[in-house]
């Protein structure tokens, strides 16, 4: 048995019903986001602090101009314009990969722990570097420079909780400025699933646990600095405005955003374990996955369920891929739905009929005549197969006349059925329409003209693929489309050609013929439209992630395997 993957993508049970999930693995997310540190490190950042009264609170201050107090070494000689000031210590730090570190022996930046909305998260600087200066008694001060050594860096362990609902009060999130929530709970798809914006999301200090120090003895000075100034101080203040360390901030993405079928309108974050092939949660906590939950329907309330019982990444897949998007299927299903449609008018036939009698039946005139039924749309199938849309049209007209003891009648009924099915990588279009006449004149039913005027049935079926941005195109099947025209078949009555009444038929067969070549053009125009800038699927995130291998899912969820784009 093979461990379960992106084929088993359920949305649809009542335990998610989210619309749209990204996947990726913490082995991805880690790579990632150190090549994002190693080839993009941030420009170091100065935070200082004073104490105005001996006792009083430590608050920030602005850095004194034309003063570097970081190139004053322990016991060194500090500047008049620090001693004549309220300055009590400063950070300057820089986001990045530590030096003399290779980035393979540095510690994951992200651990997940399986089903739960907390992750762990380790932070790390390029460099970090805390002065301070403590007065003594009669005026003396002690001045104390500590630098993150090569090779030796200072880690901050923290536990996020990467609960983003604003409405559950236990959520820390709920308590952020509405600003930040807005920068955290960010639904740009262009940079909404960047390992930047990750990156932003972590360093939250609103959003974190007090961080265990590592990577420094607990019992040294520099240890009780750090502690003291940097986490009781700093991170403490921060914590309770709910501010981002140093100041992290998402910059605009280069280039313009690109078009998405799908725009959400909530997000939360849950991580899943992995699975063996016996469906048990394994050890491999590299191939366990962040998992992006979200809707797109502002109405539609996003409540975070179960862990997924699959894997978005399998094993054997963890080398190829970082992990999946899946598309819930009613969400593909009303965008083929939306796309389709817009071409049934012209296989919905709306009949028209009318016949007059007179005197006494011996006179009869008649008209008639076939449109295209516009507006008319398939409806979504819930039940768990392989079809997800249906249709079933009927539309007729229905003349009846008298004169003297005759009577007569000329009715006319169309039908359309169709369906959608996904499988495989598959889109199976079928269609089916007809229309029927019932015409009598009133002569004793020896001028009736009555049977199927025309009819066609088509099959298309159009294979999917995505490219690197995410969009997706169809492309014919061998073999198809299947088009079958079924031609006329009409009876008419012996006194049906003497009176004129068989021209009624003829008429009728002309004008169906008429639109028997657009019918037969049906699946070309579907396609076409499926393919075009207007019609074309895009999966959210092309800028940041690449598609490959687009799919249905068992439970016909629009699924396609990604990887981290370059994240510069």
């Amino acid at each position: 048995m093979a461990e379960s993957n992106y084929l088993a993508s359920h949305l649809s049970d009542p335990k998610y019903q989210y619309d749209l999930v990204l996947g990726t693995t913490a082995e991805a997310i880690n790579a990632t986001m150190k090549m994002y540190l190693y080839k993009d490190p941030s420009p170091p950042v100065e935070v200082w602090y004073q104490q105005e009264t001996v006792g009083g609170p430590v608050t920030p201050m602005d850095p004194i101009p034309g003063v570097d107090p970081f190139s004053v070494p322990t016991d060194g000689t500090v500047p008049d314009a620090i001693l004549q000031s309220n300055f009590v210590f400063a950070i300057k730090a820089g986001f990045g990969l530590p030096s003399g570190v290779s980035p393979l022996d540095l510690p994951d930046i992200v651990s997940l722990t399986g089903d739960s909305q907390t992750v762990g998260y380790n932070l790390f600087f390029a460099d970090f570097d805390i002065v301070t200066l403590e007065w003594g008694r009669h005026g003396t001060h002690a001045w104390k420079n500590y630098q993150q050594p090569s090779g030796s860096p200072f880690i901050f362990k923290f536990s996020v909780d990467m609960n983003l609902d604003p409405a559950d009060p236990h959520a820390p999130f709920s308590n952020l400025p509405p600003d930040v929530q807005r920068q955290l709970q960010n639904y740009n798809t262009s940079t909404a699933f960047s390992v930047q914006q990750l990156y932003l999301d972590l360093n939250n200090a609103g959003l974190q646990r007090m961080p265990i120090i590592t990577g420094i003895p607990s019992n040294s000075p520099v240890y009780n600095t750090i502690q003291s100034n940097f986490v009781n101080t700093y991170w403490n203040q921060i914590a309770q405005q709910g501010k981002f360390i140093l100041g992290y901030a998402v910059h605009g993405h280069s280039n313009p955003s690109s078009r998405a079928s799908l725009q959400p309108t909530s997000l939360n974050f849950k991580s899943n374990p992995h699975y063996d092939a016996s469906g048990n949660p394994t050890t491999s906590t590299q191939l366990y996955t962040l998992n992006y939950l979200m809707n797109t329907n502002v109405s539609r309330p996003l409540t975070v369920g179960a862990a997924f019982p699959w894997n978005w990444v399998t094993t054997d897949e963890a080398s190829s891929f970082h992990g999946a998007m899946s598309v819930r299927r009613e969400i593909f299903a009303n965008y083929l739905n939306n796309s389709i449609s817009t071409q049934l008018g012209n296989i919905c036939i709306k009949p028209y009929s009318h016949i007059n009698l007179s005197s006494a039946g011996f006179k009869w005139s008649a008209s008639w005549n076939i449109s295209p039924d516009n507006g008319q749309s398939f409806t979504y199938q819930p039940a768990g197969n392989a079809e997800i849309l249906k249709l079933s049209y009927s539309s007729s007209s229905n003349s009846h006349d008298k004169s003297g003891l005759i009577s007569g009648h000329f009715n006319m009924a169309s039908t359309t059925t169709g369906s959608v099915s996904v499988e495989g990588n598959a889109i199976t279009i079928a269609l089916d329409s007809t229309v029927t006449m019932d015409f009598d004149n009133g002569d004793l039913g020896s001028a009736t003209v009555k049977g199927r005027v025309g009819g066609y049935s088509a099959t298309a079926k159009l294979l999917v693929s995505v490219d690197a941005s995410g969009a997706v195109s169809v492309t014919e099947a061998d073999g198809y489309p299947k088009v079958t025209d079924k031609g006329a078949d009409i009876d008419s009555g012996f006194m049906a050609g003497l009176d004129k009444t068989v021209n009624v038929g003829n008429s009728l067969k002309s004008m169906y013929s008429n639109m028997t070549s657009y019918m037969q053009s049906i699946p070309g125009h579907i396609e076409t439209y499926l393919n075009s800038t207007g019609g074309k699927w895009i999966f959210p995130g092309g800028q940041t992630l690449v598609f490959k291998d687009a799919a249905f899912s068992t439970y016909q969820d629009f699924v396609a395997h990604v990887t981290y784009a370059d994240p510069v």
